[in-house]
């Protein structure tokens, strides 16, 4: 495992994590050092948490609790026909990764059961944030890592906390209505997250097969019917076991992954039209209505919000130092 960091302050800790564990690699207990937000970049693997095994595929969150013990488990294996996993899992699964302080994940107003969901599945409101971070990482974007992180950190509060948020004063603000975080939700969204606990190996190890095939062709055309015929079921099979392995159904990571390279295309500056037709939407009014209802912005406007705001994101996500 290889870390970079890529900003470091009293309130936030953002790593970049490569791993070079190979399938079949003894897992070993690890500790959480902070409260963490991270986001699965590429690749897939399996975690196991205070008894209950999750997997992570491109797209999904790992969160972490300080203190708390966790394995990381890599025996997804290869696909038989070599093109689910291909030459990309072979080079490792890529995390990034924000910590938090203490004074910054109470902010959220976050329970502690909150806290240990383990993971969360492929959201299309994370997968934008997230690559909204990756640009932010790479320069590409005006918007600054550690503004990046807060944003999907409290995107992450707001989907899972069992109580109402407390933000800094003004956060709110900076976002639009469907992404601020004054909405409150149940702890429902934990028991879909760790819905694939349930799934036999051998069903989850499809189900993360298949993940990986629809994220590496989701600027083609992707049907139920082929991305089951991937891993040899039919698509009413696949459907159920895609859905209880991983949380989500096959179109709604297939959208969630297109809208995440969309956000990415549109950080760096990408038109929409060529971002919409570049990321698999075939048609545009659809593409930008679908981003719309993920970001709470048209696409124009996230990219405003992307390349041209980041003082007022400065000065509105502002949160208490340490003492």
């Amino acid at each position: 495992m290889t870390s970079t960091i890529l900003h470091a302050s009293t309130t936030l800790l953002a790593l970049d994590y490569r791993c070079d564990a190979r399938p079949g690699d003894a897992p070993y207990p690890e500790h959480y050092r902070n409260y963490s937000v991270s986001f699965v970049r590429k690749g897939s693997f399996g975690l196991e948490y205070r008894g209950r095994r999750h997997e992570l595929v491109a797209g999904s969150l790992l969160i972490g609790r300080v203190g708390d013990e966790y394995r990381c488990v890599h025996d997804h294996g290869h696909a038989a026909h070599g093109g689910a996993h291909g030459p990309d899992h072979q080079c490792g699964d890529e995390c990034l990764s924000f910590q938090l302080s203490p004074e910054c994940a109470d902010t959220l107003g976050l329970t502690d059961d909150s806290w240990r969901i383990g993971t969360l599945p492929p959201h299309a409101q994370t997968a934008i944030l997230g690559q909204l971070g990756q640009a932010a990482a790479e320069g590409t974007t005006g918007i600054g890592v550690q503004e990046a992180g807060l944003l999907l950190a409290e995107r992450f509060a707001s989907l899972v906390g069992s109580r109402r948020l407390t933000v800094p004063a003004g956060a709110a603000s900076a976002l639009p209505p469907a992404m601020s975080t004054n909405a409150t939700s149940t702890a429902s969204n934990a028991r879909i997250a760790s819905a694939n606990t349930s799934s036999s190996a051998a069903d989850r190890q499809r189900a993360v097969r298949a993940a990986l095939w629809i994220a590496a062709h989701a600027h083609t055309e992707v049907d139920l019917d082929r991305a089951a015929a991937e891993v040899h079921l039919s698509p009413f099979h696949f459907l159920r076991l895609f859905r209880r392995a991983l949380g989500v159904t096959p179109h709604q990571y297939l959208i969630r992954a297109r809208l995440g390279h969309a956000a990415r295309l549109l950080a760096e500056g990408a038109t929409v039209t060529d971002t919409a037709y570049s990321a698999g939407f075939q048609d545009l009014s659809n593409f930008i209505r679908t981003f719309r209802t993920a970001a709470g912005v048209p696409p124009k406007a996230f990219q405003s919000l992307a390349r041209q705001q980041r003082k007022i994101l400065q000065e509105r996500l502002a949160l208490p130092r340490l003492r």
